[in-house]
């Protein structure tokens, strides 16, 4: 039975999904329409494309729409009123989309530039059209957003993270079921399996062909705001997933420390303070014979601790370092929301211990329990230092074991 009520009455504003075109858009509009009621859907099925008359079709039925989706070809903001929608668009790696682009119009004998397709190879093709290999995902967004575009579209620019910043969610195509479950929770809607993969008519040795050409200097520096575009995409879906699992990893830890669930394994316990992993850890290894004082964890170039304390008490924590990858330990910065806290260094028997304080109105804001975030001045990998090493995992510093305490007002 469909929900009555106009979509901004009943909670949340309705999704514009912005869709550029070959990044996997079918699939994301087809992820909604598995429960959406038609009525709430606009263009309905089958129409993918936002032409100038749809736009005052779709602002008069705004107040009962959930879901907006389209290719676009005109800034929107000079048609809908985008402070009232939530927008969200998918990125693709640019040499991909390059090649997927012309091997849709080479396979597809009824679009208007099939004909240059089949005659010309990809390299040949872009030179004659250059504007589907220049920034085309860029260039597409800019327009989308009515943000200014830069005045040599070869030249790499910021205008993809201005364009990011502007949509509620971006996800990545080349991670699509990651993308969609982000989404689902997101927006929290259900989290139907896929309906629809987009497939090519192709081959495999064709997609290779093109995009091997594409990779190529004169290509990639035409591709450089997209890259860039590309690059912050996966960062930001990477940081909307470190903080849902921390958000996770939060919850379970406060209700262990509660008595609510059950307790989580942690790194360390005090009364009802507690520190767990998070993300950026190597697998723990131990210094000589495999005992508990030998056991130690290395980070990644960055990686996360949380540290909860149930009552609210401020703490202090202490970290034994007992090796890094070429540089003082004291130099290893603790942050929290970008942050730094004041550390404190001490001889320790291997290394050095650090430690910091997270205060009460810290944890308050954070509902008890905080993502710490450790970084070293440096990172490398064993191979680097060892060439008989085939270890090529990037590694900051150390640690044996974390300590925690409650610490005086």
């Amino acid at each position: 039975m469909s929900d009555p009520r106009p979509a901004t009455e009943a909670g949340d504003a309705p999704v514009f999904f912005i869709h550029i075109p070959k990044t996997g858009g079918n699939t994301v509009v087809s992820h909604f329409l598995a429960f959406l009621p038609v009525e709430q859907v606009f263009p309905p099925p089958p129409q993918l494309t936002l032409m100038g008359a749809d736009f005052a079709v779709a602002r008069e039925r705004l107040p009962g729409l959930r879901f907006l989706h389209g290719h676009v070809r005109v800034p929107v903001l000079n048609h809908l009123p985008l402070a009232q929608l939530r927008l969200a668009s998918f990125i693709r790696h640019p040499v991909r989309l390059v090649a997927s682009h012309y091997l849709y119009f080479r396979h597809m004998p009824e679009l208007p530039m099939h004909g240059a397709a089949k005659a010309l190879g990809i390299v040949d093709f872009l030179r004659a059209y250059p504007n589907y290999g220049t920034n085309p995902q860029t260039r597409y967004l800019t327009q989308a957003l009515g943000l200014r575009r830069a005045s040599d579209p070869n030249e790499p620019s910021d205008q993809g993270a201005a364009a990011l910043d502007r949509l509620d969610f971006v996800g990545v195509t080349e991670r699509m079921q990651e993308s969609l479950d982000a989404m689902s929770e997101h927006y929290a809607i259900p989290g139907f399996p896929v309906q629809r993969m987009n497939e090519g008519r192709a081959s495999r040795d064709e997609i290779e062909a093109c995009e091997d050409a594409l990779r190529r200097d004169e290509w990639l520096l035409r591709l450089g705001a997209d890259l860039m575009l590309r690059r912050a995409a996966e960062e930001r879906l990477d940081l909307w997933l470190a903080r849902r699992e921390a958000a996770r990893t939060a919850a379970a830890l406060l209700g262990g420390l509660q008595g609510t669930r059950q307790m989580p394994w942690v790194l360390v316990r005090q009364e009802d303070a507690a520190i767990a992993f998070l993300e950026g850890w190597h697998a723990q290894g131990w210094i000589g014979e495999p005992r508990s004082d030998n056991q130690y964890w290395w980070t990644s170039e960055m990686a996360r601790v949380l540290v909860a304390s149930a009552s609210g008490r401020p703490v202090r924590v202490r970290m034994h370092v007992v090796e890094t990858m070429g540089f003082d330990p004291a130099r290893i910065r603790v942050a929290i929301d970008g942050r730094f806290l004041k550390t404190t260094a001490a001889p320790a028997q291997p290394g050095v211990e650090l430690s910091f304080i997270i205060d009460a109105e810290t944890l308050k804001r954070h509902g008890n329990a905080v993502p710490v975030r450790l970084a070293g001045p440096l990172s490398s990998t064993f191979a680097e230092v060892d060439a008989a090493t085939a270890d090529h995992r990037r590694r900051s510093f150390a640690m044996r074991n974390m300590k925690v305490s409650f610490e005086e007002s």
